[in-house]
């Protein structure tokens, strides 16, 4: 990003909005990604230091968040896929809007962090509240985080009350947001999705246990298994529409505690967001954040609480409307079929590394058929696969 744009200018303007008053005496910048932090924007953590009326050497933590400048495929994707765009329109048009509903319910923890910038212009940049500074703490690995896990549920399933009930209510920009990072065609070129089925394929093939499963994914595959996950998010049989967070994995999420309990939950990262069925965040839920042996095993009790929250937040927001009925919500997941598929194939196996993040190369292992390859084979991941595939072929999946 452009450093000349971070002076102390820049953040007068961005804290005078709520003390007119201060005065900037000190900026300290350092790198926002740790080894555990692998973003496509660039990040910056900020420390300002100030003055106002009152107090001097006042302390305020900060990330910045930015398009990168340098050109490369990191920008050039970012661009064509307008994600900066997407992200500053969900801090500055809808997020006011929920606010205005949280009100309705006496919400005492917040959904997002506090945002004090979203500009697209001179840079696509936010700046937000350093969540680290206020004790909350990041996950590296799904195993142990049930308990992250449902809380983040309970965020998940009242912001897709809150849209389902501002567009019941005519908030007509929710739509607007239709033509998600999927809906387009570029995400079929990332080599995460054009080579996911390939090597999930040549990786039944290499294993006896897996062998009645090869015939149906060849099917499965030689029908365009990426434009089948495409046409499912248009939606047209779909019965639970809402705006999706669209990329909810540990790595956007943080968490704090009280007393040795989990006390709050933040997701952040609305880069991907899209209005759209409200299974394609839970099919997110249910693999990224639950742990292989219960996801299967509690998948029905997970999609309840859903529903639950979901509802509840519905009547505490007066909603006078028609609710969505759970026998639809469970319909959509056959319709989205496809996306969950694909989920498993081309997502799923980066989950295998949890033990190891950290100490892998992302960055390698993106620009790595091989080390991609790799991932298929992981002991983890084919544990996985063992409980997952019994559960498509029961549920219709690989028809």
């Amino acid at each position: 990003m452009d450093s000349k744009l971070l002076n102390a200018t820049f953040f007068e303007q961005i804290l005078l909005t709520d003390d007119p008053t201060v005065k900037v005496t000190k900026i300290i910048v350092k790198s926002g990604s740790d080894e555990i932090d692998h973003y496509g924007s660039e990040m910056l953590r900020i420390l300002v230091i100030y003055n106002n009326s009152k107090s001097a050497d006042l302390e305020l933590h900060l990330i910045v968040k930015a398009m990168p400048v340098e050109e490369g495929l990191k920008k050039t994707t970012l661009e064509n896929n307008k994600v900066f765009d997407v992200e500053v329109k969900v801090y500055k048009e809808v997020i006011p809007v929920f606010e205005k509903y949280l009100k309705l319910l006496n919400e005492s923890n917040s959904l997002n962090c506090k945002c004090f910038l979203a500009s697209m212009n001179p840079q696509p940049m936010l700046v937000f509240e350093d969540l680290g500074e206020k004790g909350f703490k990041r996950i590296v690995r799904r195993a142990g985080n049930k308990d992250v896990a449902m809380k983040a549920l309970d965020k998940i399933a009242k912001w897709h009350a809150l849209s389902f009930k501002a567009n019941a209510d005519g908030h007509q920009k929710f739509k607007e947001f239709s033509n998600g990072f999927f809906t387009k065609n570029d995400w079929k070129e990332i080599p995460i999705f054009k080579d996911g089925f390939k090597f999930f394929l040549e990786m039944l093939k290499s294993r006896q246990e897996f062998e009645a499963f090869v015939p149906k994914f060849e099917k499965y595959i030689n029908e365009d298994p990426l434009t089948k996950t495409q046409d499912a998010l248009k939606y047209k049989n779909m019965n639970w529409l809402v705006l999706n967070m669209g990329d909810i994995h540990y790595g956007n999420l943080m968490f704090s505690e009280k007393e040795g309990s989990v006390d709050d939950v933040m997701l952040f990262d609305y880069q991907l967001t899209f209005w759209g069925p409200a299974v394609s965040d839970l099919i997110y839920v249910l693999y990224m954040y639950i742990d292989s042996d219960e996801r299967i095993l509690k998948r029905d009790e997970i999609i309840y609480k859903y529903f639950k929250v979901f509802t509840e937040t519905l009547r505490g927001l007066n909603h006078s409307g028609e609710y969505p009925k759970l026998t639809d919500l469970h319909k959509d997941f056959l319709s989205f079929k496809a996306f969950e598929i694909m989920m498993t194939t081309c997502l799923l196996p980066f989950g295998s590394i949890d033990e190891d993040f950290g100490k892998i190369d992302i960055g390698l292992l993106m620009g790595s058929d091989e080390a991609r390859k790799n991932l298929y084979t992981r002991a983890k991941y084919l544990q996985e696969i063992r409980e997952i595939l019994p559960f498509f072929l029961h549920r219709g999946y690989l028809e």
